[in-house]
């Protein structure tokens, strides 16, 4: 078993009544204290559980790709190390840096013709990084067909979205993802199958298509969500958690004939001789 999310992963291990940042710090400080590996004795020690409950955390950190086990016997893991950071990273923007008005966004459905969007570090004080809270409402409230055009993905860049995109397709949403990079196991491969997985346990992989533009002439670079044909996100930030909080990134959500015009433009592109489809599997174009 594969667990999917970031949600699924933070439930579990909080079922233990142990916070997420601790265990994987643990994970990080008691690997580099050693010769990169940890003992499930040595997690016992650290939260005062039992040794069966310390392996059932190992194992947990190995569904999630945390860990590696270097003995199954013994439930000793390897750490892996940026996958951890990355994570408690992605813990910390979502525990402490959600802004009160990007869950009052999250909260309304309302869009109106043109909305400014932006994503900024967390010290600009003052500031919100609405971005994120906008571009899940559009995932969230489709009820026909979603348009995602991106170039980059970060692991938990796509675990932001990946539920309620699975969400939508098990609802009827027609899915299209527009990208780069991806056959042939290049970087873009293990994020597109991640988003994937999800969808199969959780949604309608019937609904789920995904496209690569690979061309001689000019590599994809455009950001664009749109929903139903009639609301689109354009601007600068990728499905990576840097664009989403950690850079300074502009967009504009827009209703109208422009958007008849954008959803033209990449059917145009999907449909070029410079795009597959890329069928399940790393490796098939």
């Amino acid at each position: 078993m594969t667990l999917a999310t970031p949600a699924q992963f933070v439930q579990s291990v909080r079922a233990h009544e142990i916070d997420p940042v601790a265990f994987c710090t643990h994970l990080l400080h008691t690997a580099a204290s050693g010769e990169g590996t940890v003992d499930p004795s040595q997690t016992a020690d650290e939260f005062g559980i039992h040794r069966e409950a310390a392996n059932h955390l190992h194992d947990l950190a190995s569904e999630f790709g945390l860990v590696d086990f270097t003995s199954q016997a013994t439930n000793r893991v390897r750490v892996n190390r940026n996958a951890t950071i990355e994570f408690i990273q992605f813990l910390n923007i979502f525990d402490e840096y959600m802004t009160p008005s990007e869950a009052e966004l999250l909260a309304n459905n309302e869009v109106h013709d043109v909305e400014l969007s932006i994503a900024v570090p967390s010290g600009f004080d003052g500031k919100s990084a609405e971005l994120m809270a906008r571009l899940i409402r559009l995932v969230r409230n489709a009820e026909r067909e979603l348009l995602l055009v991106t170039p980059f993905f970060t692991r938990f860049g796509v675990d932001v979205f990946v539920d309620h995109l699975a969400s939508a397709t098990d609802r009827g949403v027609d899915i299209t993802l527009l990208t780069r990079d991806v056959t042939d196991n290049r970087e873009n491969a293990d994020h597109v199958e991640r988003i994937r997985e999800t969808v199969r346990s959780n949604g309608d992989t019937s609904n789920f298509h995904v496209y690569q533009y690979d061309s001689p002439h000019g590599r994809l670079h455009a950001k664009t969500l749109i929903a139903d044909t009639e609301i689109a996100y354009v601007g600068s930030a990728n499905l990576t958690n840097y664009s989403l909080k950690e850079a300074i990134e502009i967009g504009l959500i827009v209703r109208g004939p422009v958007v008849d015009e954008l959803t033209d433009f990449f059917e145009i592109v999907r449909c070029s001789a410079n795009t597959q489809k890329y069928s399940e599997g790393p490796t098939q174009p």
